[in-house]
């Protein structure tokens, strides 16, 4: 206890039961609506959470890690809400009314105050009218959001197509196959990537036969013409690309299709580099040619991404339709969805940097060097498609989770809430008798 402290307790000492000092500076907590509509509430214990935007490069040679700290993130505030009084269920509708409002809202948070938010993923409210009657408990979770600035570097199609054409000379100019030794390995290893690329694709376009079997003839012409394709390095960078690019055009199964790139990434960035002396030209070489494909991998999520959110903005959310068109269609897909992208060019930039660094030599050398040949380009599909799928899903459906107070039909409730009877069953994952009468207790999912 500091002696000021002890000074003011000695002539003003705190009574017996009086709050603690800290309690007297608690606002009062409340959201405004994106159309200004303020609606008070109370809270339980809180909790938020932010993250450190740091990424670890090791030095090849010498010790010690070099951290690149480039700030921190929003912050997350999920929050148990309480709405009570004789007129409470009024008032949980009115909070529900402006949770669901599309676009920023304002949440008075009882210790930090006024943070411009978004309401983030599934909203829950239990009405507890046996042993809490009188009151709506809400969970929420509130993300701090700095706004967007969207557009003047055109759309993503058009942004996608700049990055390959840039990435594509990128590696044209750098592949040094100059030695038969060197021209001998780059086709051994980029046969095998080749191979391991088409597997990917063909298993991201399964179900869609036309798809799947152009998937096949492109991977299968790149493979067996690669021998060839050597002495015109634009055209294999090209055919490459448009192996990985072939199923981000189509608007089924998105999902599917953004993870197997992601994971397709990961297997990638795996791989190091930094080889013995009479192996650094195959090393540089297949630095360039791996940069090449996890590049345009992020790239067709980055296209995915886009033509799901398109597609998603022209049909009726809710129905059948739109679970078939695209699975990426709740606010929490698209939100999710602008994580991967964010996180997958994040992996990207610093394996990029860890590799070149380990290929890097004193010497000039075209192969050993990189002047960010489709980095820039990179960063900005993926920052329109994160802005086109954030924009999106202030208009999205929002999960909204409830326990049924008695048994009901499927049918019924998907009558009431107004969507269709299989997007309902799926969503809940609906099977055996639940098919036919959903007994008490059970919390079900609907989209508002």
């Amino acid at each position: 206890m500091g002696l000021i402290t002890e000074f003011k307790n000695f002539f003003n000492p705190p009574k017996p039961g009086d709050p603690p000092a800290w309690f007297g500076r608690l606002k009062k907590a409340s959201y405004t609506s994106p159309s200004g509509q303020v609606v008070p509430f109370e809270f339980a214990d809180l909790q938020d959470s932010v993250e450190k935007k740091t990424t670890a490069f090791e030095s090849a040679v010498g010790d010690g890690t070099y951290i690149q700290d480039s700030g921190r993130t929003s912050g997350r505030f999920p929050m148990v809400v309480a709405v009570t009084g004789n007129d409470y269920d009024m008032k949980a509708q009115a909070f529900m009314s402006a949770l669901l409002e599309r676009g920023e809202g304002i949440l008075n948070h009882p210790i930090y105050g006024k943070i411009t938010v978004v309401p983030f993923g599934e909203i829950s409210r239990a009405d507890n009218l046996a042993s809490g009657a009188g009151q709506a408990i809400f969970t929420v979770a509130f993300y701090e959001t700095t706004g967007l600035q969207i557009g003047g570097g055109g759309g993503v199609p058009q942004l996608y197509d700049s990055f390959l054409d840039a990435s594509a000379v990128d590696f044209s100019n750098k592949l040094d196959l100059g030695d038969a030794a060197d021209k001998a390995n780059f086709i051994t290893k980029a046969k095998a990537i080749v191979a391991k690329t088409k597997a990917v694709m063909a298993k991201i376009s399964e179900g869609q036969a036309l798809l799947q079997k152009s998937v096949e003839a492109i991977g299968d012409s790149l493979n067996s013409g690669i021998d060839l394709l050597v002495g015109q390095p634009l055209m294999l960078a090209r055919q490459t690309q448009v192996l990985l690019g072939e199923p981000a055009r189509q608007i089924s199964s998105i999902r599917a299709k953004i993870e197997g790139y992601k994971d397709l990434a990961a297997q990638i960035f795996e791989q190091t580099f930094g080889s013995s002396d009479h192996e650094q030209t195959a090393d540089k070489n297949n630095f360039h040619l791996v940069k090449l494909i996890s590049g345009t991998t992020i790239a067709a999520s980055a296209l995915a991404a886009s033509v799901s959110v398109k597609a998603v903005s022209k049909i009726e959310l809710g129905t059948a339709t739109a679970l078939t068109v695209s699975e990426i269609t709740t606010r929490t897909d698209l939100i999710n969805t602008a994580i991967a992208l964010q996180t997958m060019l994040d992996d990207y930039q610093a394996w990029h940097d860890a590799s070149y660094t380990a290929i890097a030599e004193t010497e000039v050398n075209i192969a050993a060097t990189d002047d960010g040949g489709g980095v820039t380009e990179l960063s900005a599909v993926i920052s329109a498609a994160i802005a086109e799928t954030i924009s999106a899903s202030f208009n999205a459906m929002v999960e909204y989770r409830t326990v049924l107070d008695s048994d009901r039909t499927p049918l019924d409730l998907a009558f009431e809430f107004g969507t269709d009877f299989n997007f309902f069953c799926n969503s809940n994952n609906l099977s055996g008798d639940e098919l036919f009468i959903i007994p008490r207790g059970r919390e079900v999912v609907r989209y508002l």
